[in-house]
């Protein structure tokens, strides 16, 4: 029986001689032959079911161009699938579709060339417009993603395709969040409410996977009943900090108590807060003293580390 893609929607004019229709008054032989001819060619096309044969011929033009007769531009829109039948099968993507006296389709293919032994074109089951994935379902190249696409804890982006370092241990990135947070100064008490004030205490974060990437202002408008002999230091971080070596924040700062060109870092060797620090000599880095950042003392601080 002739491909499903020649059957007509008219009922009656399924009438050719068995087994390619059911001519009026058939023999009983015929109609059997026919009925099974049927049976086999929807079994063909549920087997081919991400393609569909609309039963156009394809005439070669080059190597990425073909026509069909008509204007099938409805149908053979861009960025629709296909799928060519040639001296091997090709896969491509419509990229121009044209209609004046021919239907002229280029096609960017997956791999190879269209030759002049072009015999079948077939369509992907889904149009580009209006198609029956849902919005949140990831589509090919060229596609707009209309929602967010929501991930499960500890799931992410997968980048195992690429070469890794040898030193590899994760190639999921899965997380991102961007925010604020407030930064504090404290003593060695470590107590947020000994009477600082500010006039100025504002800090924004970014975490992308497991960099966490931070910067922060504070001005002091009152040092309130903080011990200004302790260790100055500032906590509110948005996330504790994992083990290893210290890390190190630049920092600068205004109206501070210190001796004019020693450098002020921010050193995070705990997991939770950043002390600062004074390096004005080869023997390494003091600590900076609450007095040292004094009741109008400006600072500003940015860096990255490890959660």
């Amino acid at each position: 029986m002739s491909k499903v893609s020649t059957w007509s929607k008219t009922a009656s004019s399924n009438n050719a001689e068995s087994p390619d229709g059911f001519k009026e008054g058939m023999l009983p032989s015929g109609l059997n032959d026919s009925a099974r001819e049927v049976m086999a060619q929807i079994r063909t096309e549920r087997e081919n079911a991400q393609w569909f044969d609309w039963g156009d011929t394809p005439t070669f033009v080059d190597a990425d161009t073909f026509t069909l007769t008509g204007d099938q531009t409805a149908e053979y829109h861009v960025g629709r699938r296909v799928r060519i039948t040639d001296a091997s099968t090709l896969y491509g993507t419509i990229s121009a579709s044209a209609y004046t006296s021919l239907t002229t389709i280029d096609v960017t293919l997956d791999s190879g060339s269209i030759t002049a032994s072009i015999s079948a074109v077939e369509l992907g089951v889904l149009s580009e417009d209006n198609d029956s994935l849902p919005d949140k379902v990831i589509k090919k190249t060229g596609s707009t993603i209309s929602d967010d696409i929501p991930m499960a804890a500890t799931k992410g982006i997968d980048f195992s395709a690429n070469t890794s370092a040898a030193g590899m241990t994760s190639e999921v990135l899965d997380w991102y969040e961007e925010g604020t947070w407030t930064p504090v100064l404290v003593d060695s008490s470590y107590s947020t409410s000994e009477g600082q004030t500010y006039t100025t205490q504002s800090a924004r974060y970014t975490r992308i996977g497991r960099i966490v990437f931070i910067d922060c202002t504070i001005q002091m408008s009152s040092l309130g009943t903080l011990t200004t002999s302790d260790a100055a230091i500032i906590k509110g971080l948005p996330y504790s900090r994992t083990g290893g070596s210290d890390t190190v924040l630049s920092c600068r700062g205004f109206n501070l108590s210190i001796t004019a060109g020693v450098t002020v870092v921010g050193i995070m060797a705990t997991s939770e807060n950043i002390g600062l620090k004074k390096w004005a000599s080869a023997a390494g880095s003091v600590d900076m003293t609450i007095g040292e950042v004094t009741a109008s003392g400006q600072l500003y601080l940015s860096g990255h580390y490890l959660v």
